[in-house]
């Protein structure tokens, strides 16, 4: 390319033409730009006028990319990737003068003990900053990637926009809560038999799903009916209904070290086909290699995998 065609070359043309080759489709990539679907239908035709190429011809509803536009996309990631290490603030990143807010959204389900050890480790590295945890809700994916929240921790994987990149931290097991009073408690290899018409307290995300409790809908798939005798997104109003009125809780082992001592974990992960889904941390993916990102990512990790038990 000649100095004067580079001159007038337009780079925000690249993002869009890299987000056309992964949602193929003109309305869906100007929702996930937060533009309108005209300037999203300009920027390809100049885009084709400087490729001199029609880099996408439609099939049905679907665009489908030229070879050329093919061989474009291909190489898309890693320039994009040197443009933006461009900007990245090479001087040296010092959390202890961080100030503002480090803002983070948890799955309910996970927040106990996670908040809580999180806010100590950020409150020790970060002394002048304030940290804000919050629920995961149906407003979070937006929020990570308009830079409104820092990091997310959820479940791996979730169906998410490519703008958000979910790393895996750990995997822990899947686990029932129950009293050390608990019928439950003195059965060495429980069955789905011995838990089937147990009464049920179990978390939800407020806000973010209509969908059962992971357990709930297994059980119901093996044929058993759940007796459900509590929802909540307060982890504390479920251990009180395990505790005082004999429920049982699907949980994370990670909960485990911070459980109160009448309370114990039942292992059942020799249940047939019982997913044990990583936990994940989920940043923006314009801001993945900001010194900041990648500090609060590594302290995510250390923190939560420092959660799960020993094998």
């Amino acid at each position: 390319m000649k100095d004067e065609d580079m001159f007038q070359f337009d780079f925000n043309g690249i993002k869009v033409l890299k987000v056309l080759g992964e949602e193929r489709s003109t309305k869906k990539a100007a929702e996930r730009l937060f533009i309108g679907q005209s300037a999203v239908s300009k920027a390809l035709k100049k885009l084709r006028i400087q490729f001199n190429d029609p880099l996408f011809t439609r099939k049905l509803n679907t665009l489908v990319p030229t070879p050329k536009c093919e061989e474009i996309l291909q190489q898309l990631p890693s320039l994009l990737d040197n443009f933006n290490n461009l900007f990245i603030d090479k001087q040296a990143f010092e959390p202890s003068t961080l100030v503002g807010s480090i803002r983070i959204h948890i799955n309910a389900t996970l927040c106990f003990p996670i908040m809580d050890a999180i806010f100590q480790r950020l409150t020790y590295e970060a002394p002048n900053a304030t940290i804000q945890l919050e629920n995961w809700s149906h407003h979070t994916e937006q929020a990570i990637k308009q830079g409104l929240v820092d990091l997310g921790i959820n479940f791996f994987p979730l169906e998410l926009s490519k703008e958000i990149i979910q790393t895996p931290i750990c995997s822990p097991k899947f686990k029932l809560c129950c009293s050390s009073r608990s019928p439950l408690a003195n059965i060495e290899t429980p069955t789905i038999d011995d838990i089937a018409d147990l009464p049920y307290a179990l978390m939800v995300m407020p806000n973010y799903t209509t969908k059962g409790n992971y357990l709930e809908a297994y059980l119901r798939q093996k044929g058993y009916q759940p007796t459900v005798r509590l929802r909540s997104d307060k982890m504390h109003v479920c251990l009180n209904a395990i505790q005082e009125h004999d429920c049982v809780m699907p949980v994370s082992e990670i909960v485990g070290p911070a459980l109160p001592s009448d309370l114990i974990l039942k292992d059942i992960s020799h249940f047939e086909d019982i997913n044990h889904y990583q936990i994940s941390h989920f940043i923006s993916y314009r801001l993945r290699s900001s010194a900041h990102s990648q500090w609060l990512a590594r302290i995510v990790e250390e923190v939560v995998s420092g959660l799960v038990p020993m094998p």
